[in-house]
């Protein structure tokens, strides 16, 4: 069972529903050989590089390497779950699942509080809308410049300044106090006094939405600033909200996002509001300034270029520069805009239009280190020697991880222009910094993992380890009775190209766990596995690759694997004889001898 989905139906799913189909909504498809091609509808290119082959039922694109089968097309062009993709190529194909109850049973509570919470907003919208009560909510947004049709784009409302005025409405249309305080729309009173209270109350509501357009959680902001209490309010985490794993306005932003090729990230509701309603439709909020990896990893599904544009005061600095670590890590590239006179996205745009502030998206967003050598600048008086060192202390660790030299002289030439210390100083300290990361142990281990890279860099070319290696891997595939051969002849272990080996690894598994090689379905197969993966297999799968003979194949693989152990057996003994290690000397030796004896026999 995968997901939740019996295996049955994934099969039926994937007989009675053409990829092609599918996929031509989405591009246009023109035949090109046993293929067709497109433009990619995953990133930006002239050039189709993107494949579709209805026979095997898989699609690849040359250009960013996507690929997979008509499930992983329709979750990554929709970011759909799973279940939501099966659920929605079912009804494309029509096919039941009633019958499976765990979908039942889980999309059944989900969608009960997804339900109290459409009909609260409904709630809070007729409150702005249509009631005299909500006249000074609506004039408040009308100050601020946001137009009936953006009202009704995003849902807004209002929340009555009253104790109980939703949860009497609620509670009138036999919505449980149970399932209220589930989704997070009351709290129970504190101390002694006993029973319930509206959680939003004298508040703008901001209805936040899934990707599906699905209201999952609500925002609220006070109109009068002069109350007590947080300006802004979130629902809680409930089961349908985590504000970790949310972006505000996505729903209405990601094909703008995917068309653009970038995504402007801002800090709040209004900021969004302000930006899609001048027609800057690529913008989302982070729900606080706390940016997390979840929230990254949902952007990087659309584009890998990100403009943070926070708001210019101390706070929104912090907020930038803790999105530009996690950004970062997630490898997104990044800029960060502050705009002038200190101005907010929703000030900024209401005063100088759409044009002028995308002008400041365009030419004065700045990479990390730039807007950390700005900040880290105004913070230290750069006429002191202590100035100097802070400044550089705090730019140190994000110059040394560029990669590029053309960057890192630019870099070092800015920072040096801009503290007064020269260029050899600034590269000495990198140097130093460098090597206070390092230990014999983990330098040890960094030169494993360099060497392990530089190993993969140079298989990913057209070496003949890697093609074979690609191609024992869709015989196997297209044979998968002859798993127990390869295990007992080639070896899992024999395999150099990490994919490769977790591609064979996993067939194992799921030979084993299916009951066999005949009860092998490679569709089925190729769900199971994790997105790089099925790229990986699906270029495999999709290329007409050369022919060899699998005597051939064999023997090139535990060659170049005895190859490359009597390799590192000679640089461990090297190093062991360095420290004067003589058991270990004399057990590497051992070993490197009885690896000579068995790489003799393959080449005889």
């Amino acid at each position: 069972m995968i997901n939740f989905i019996p295996e049955e139906k994934v099969q039926e799913i994937l007989e009675r529903v053409s990829i092609e189909q599918i996929v031509s909504r989405y591009v246009s498809l023109k035949q090109q050989g046993k293929n067709l091609v497109a433009i990619c509808p995953f990133h930006s290119e002239d050039t189709p590089s993107f494949n579709v082959n209805p026979t095997k039922g898989l699609f690849y694109c040359f250009g960013c390497g996507a690929g997979g089968n008509v499930f992983t097309f329709i979750m990554k062009a929709e970011n759909y779950t799973f279940v939501e993709a099966a659920e929605f190529l079912a009804s494309q194909a029509g096919i039941l699942l009633e019958d499976n109850k765990l979908i039942k049973k889980v999309d059944k509570e989900k969608n009960s509080l997804i339900e109290i919470n459409s009909l609260a907003q409904k709630f809070f919208n007729y409150m702005l809308i249509d009631s005299t009560k909500g006249e000074k909510a609506l004039e408040y947004l009308k100050k601020r410049g946001v137009s009936n049709e953006i009202i009704a784009e995003f849902g807004l409302g209002y929340s009555l300044d009253e104790w109980d005025s939703l949860s009497k409405f609620m509670t009138k249309r036999k919505v449980s106090v149970s399932d209220l305080e589930k989704v997070g729309l009351i709290s129970p009173r504190q101390g002694n006094a006993s029973g319930y209270y509206d959680r939003f109350r004298g508040r703008i509501i901001f209805p936040i939405y899934n990707l599906n357009g699905l209201v999952i959680g609500f925002g609220g902001r006070i109109i009068d600033d002069s109350i007590k209490g947080p300006k802004y309010l979130n629902s809680p985490e409930t089961k349908i909200f985590q504000k970790s794993k949310l972006l505000y306005g996505m729903n209405l932003a990601r094909d703008e996002i995917r068309r653009k090729d970038l995504v402007i990230l801002v800090e709040g509701y209004m900021d969004v509001i302000a930006t899609h309603q001048n027609g800057v439709k690529n913008t989302v909020a982070s729900l606080g300034t706390a940016f997390t990896a979840e929230q990254a990893k949902i952007l990087k599904r659309y584009t890998d270029n990100v403009v943070i544009a926070y708001d210019a005061d101390e706070a929104g600095q912090e907020a930038s520069l803790r999105g530009l670590s996690v950004l970062n890590e997630n490898g997104c590239k990044v800029n960060i805009l502050t705009l002038p006179e200190k101005s907010d996205p929703d000030d900024y745009i209401r005063k100088y239009g759409a044009e002028g502030f995308m002008d400041c998206v365009k030419n004065k967003a700045i990479p990390l280190i730039e807007y950390k050598l700005k900040i880290a600048s105004q913070k230290n008086r750069l006429d002191t020697i202590e100035g100097k060192k802070k400044v550089l202390d705090f730019i140190i660790n994000d110059l040394t991880k560029v990669n590029s030299l053309v960057e890192r002289e630019y870099y070092i030439r800015l920072i040096s222009n801009k503290i007064g210390v020269t260029e050899q100083v600034i590269a000495a300290e990198m140097g130093k910094h460098s090597r206070s990361l390092q230990n014999i142990g983990t330098n040890r281990d960094k030169k494993v993992i360099v060497r392990n890279n530089s190993k993969e860099k140079y298989l990913m070319g057209n070496s003949a380890q890697v093609k074979v290696e690609r191609f024992l891997v869709r015989y196997v595939m297209e044979n998968p009775q002859n798993i127990e051969w390869f295990q007992e002849n080639v070896g899992v272990h024999s395999l150099q190209y990490s994919k490769s080996k977790l591609l064979i690894r996993d067939l194992i598994k799921y030979v084993e766990d299916s009951g066999g090689s005949d009860k092998f379905c490679f569709k089925n197969f190729l769900i199971t596995l994790p997105e790089d993966l099925q790229g990986y297999l699906s270029e495999i799968m999709t290329v007409d690759t050369e022919t060899y003979s699998i005597n051939d194949c064999v023997y090139i693989i535990k060659n170049n694997w005895y190859k490359l152990q009597v390799e590192n057996l000679k640089k461990e003994i090297s190093a062991a004889e360095e420290s004067e290690q003589k058991d270990i000397v004399d057990s590497l030796v051992s070993n490197l001898v009885e690896f000579q004896r068995d790489w003799k026999q393959i080449k005889s």
